[in-house]
């Protein structure tokens, strides 16, 4: 989860996608 957060900082959407 901790590197799924580092990249919806880069981009919110990304990081969304990651989550799912």
């Amino acid at each position: 989860m901790g590197q799924k957060k580092s990249k919806a900082k880069d981009g919110n959407q990304e990081g969304m996608l990651g989550l799912q």
